[in-house]
């Protein structure tokens, strides 16, 4: 017990005079953040450290992410006005579990100032109860279930504010590189971006016969005039329908594939982390994959 009470007290002592340096040095030797040689870069130069092949492909999902902002007619390319500052912006790599590579521009939106930058934020999000309980209904009454997710949902939620964002990193004009982006629509990042979305979400879902659920924000179910039902789970850019009649239900996701620019899913696997294996009146759910990657993270 002295020994423990002494050790105790020794690193109690070690850690006081040591201060943050040692905290710092702890943690980055307890957590091993991703880097490169994982093929995901971490920050947009790391790229250049990558095997040709890979560079080819993260540089093309860049692009690919410049073309949905684009193609969404997110910003003007503006001078800077008097008074005003442009917030900075990075890339953020991630690799799908089916290996598909994206990237995503995303503004440090730390650097907003409320009541100028932004007012409202709060968004609602689905709860996991909600969905573990969705999917028990769909196992006991074995329901069809299909579903989607929205490519770039930010760039669909309109601005009321004037912001402004510097061009982002290695895809700065050379003939004008000290233009800015005046943002009319949301980016990730954004601290109203999840609002902006939601708020069109909700508009998009009403025009299609849906009714909210009072008990939940991310559930919405259309009733068809036979009595049919379509329930829509909604978790941000992820959505699951279900119900008992597939053409029904895929007359829904048609409308939602059309309105929105979509990766069609269909017979899901994945969701929200969770990995899905359904048969009739079972469904299974594990977070196998994200337990393996916390395992490697901490070796």
């Amino acid at each position: 017990m002295r020994e423990l009470m002494e050790e105790e007290t020794n690193l109690k002592k070690v850690v006081r005079e040591a201060g943050k340096g040692l905290m710092d040095l702890l943690l980055c030797n307890a957590v091993k953040p991703s880097c490169p040689s994982h093929h995901v870069p971490v920050h947009y130069k790391d790229i250049a450290h990558l095997p040709q092949q890979l560079q080819i492909g993260w540089k093309n999902a860049c692009q690919n992410e410049l073309k949905a902002v684009q193609k969404r007619q997110v910003y003007d390319l503006v001078d800077l006005p008097l008074n005003c500052k442009a917030i900075r912006n990075r890339w953020v790599f991630l690799e799908k579990s089916n290996g598909r590579q994206c990237a995503h521009l995303v503004v440090k939106g730390f650097f907003q100032i409320e009541g100028i930058d932004y007012e409202e934020i709060f968004s609602p999000m689905i709860h996991y109860e909600t969905i573990r309980l969705m999917f028990a209904l769909m196992a006991l009454k074995n329901m069809y279930m299909t579903g989607l997710d929205v490519k770039t949902t930010p760039l669909y939620g309109k601005l009321k504010e004037e912001i402004y964002m510097k061009q982002p990193e290695g895809f700065v004009m050379k003939s004008q590189p000290n233009k800015v982006m005046h943002l009319k629509h949301a980016l990730d990042g954004l601290k109203q971006a999840s609002l902006a979305w939601w708020r069109e979400l909700e508009e998009f879902m009403l025009t299609q016969g849906f009714k909210q659920a009072s008990s939940d924000a991310g559930v919405f179910v259309y009733r068809h005039k036979d009595g049919k039902i379509v329930i829509a789970l909604v978790y941000i850019d992820d959505t699951i329908f279900l119900g008992h009649d597939p053409k029904l239900i895929d007359r829904k996701k048609c409308a939602y594939l059309e309105h929105w620019a979509c990766h069609d899913t269909s017979d899901i696997k994945e969701f929200l982390g969770m990995q899905i294996n359904k048969t009739a009146h079972h469904v299974e759910v594990n977070q196998i994959n994200y337990l393996k990657q916390i395992l490697q993270q901490f070796d």
